[in-house]
């Protein structure tokens, strides 16, 4: 008998396969601003390397922090114990600490050592804030994607047994049944019916 993972797999496969269907979303919302920021820096009469290599190292720190703060969180089943809300609010926090710190870790690796932070509590606010509203994107999206999945898949549905039977227009409206032997008398607000 097959069953539904018998089928093909079609699309990229493995680990980074696997990373890149669960996080789909946050990657997109970071290209997009990524296109943004790097249009911004050819505004600015930037050289293209150095701009990309700017928007990189502002990006993907945050991208990345905010990822690894929500795995920890998901893996710790803070929304479980808790709710969403403080799951989130702990993600764009700690993804936003995670982002300091990578970032003070590139500072490190770009200038060859040590790098004194000054007005770091000011600049972690700020991480804050765009990754509250990059995580808060990110959310939305992902909230639009799945009504409307739902929805599609509501609709591609068949009604199967007894609700199948039905016409819409009682099987919108049902208010009680009656069993009659074999049968069932289906009665809603525009009628009845015996199936």
């Amino acid at each position: 008998m097959p069953f539904i993972n018998d089928e093909p797999q079609t699309g990229i496969s493995g680990v980074g396969g696997a990373l890149l269907r669960r996080h789909a979303v946050e990657l997109g919302v970071a290209a997009i601003v990524l296109v943004t920021l790097l249009a911004e820096s050819i505004d600015r009469a930037e050289a293209p390397l150095a701009g990309l290599a700017r928007v990189l190292s502002e990006v993907l720190p945050l991208v990345a922090g905010l990822l690894l703060a929500n795995g920890l969180f998901r893996k710790l089943g803070v929304a479980q114990r808790f709710s969403e809300v403080v799951h989130h609010s702990a993600t764009v926090l700690v993804g936003a600490l995670f982002n300091e710190v990578l970032e003070w870790l590139l500072d490190i690796f770009r200038y060859g050592g040590l790098v004194a932070r000054t007005g770091w509590l000011t600049e972690l606010l700020e991480t804050m804030v765009y990754a509250a509203i990059f995580w808060s994107i990110c959310l939305l999206v992902r909230a639009l994607l799945a009504r409307s999945a739902g929805q599609r898949r509501r609709e591609s549905l068949p009604q199967a047994g007894l609700l199948g039977m039905l016409p819409d227009e009682l099987r919108r409206d049902i208010r009680w049944m009656k069993a009659e032997g074999n049968y069932v008398d289906v009665y809603g607000a525009n009628g009845h019916r015996l199936v």
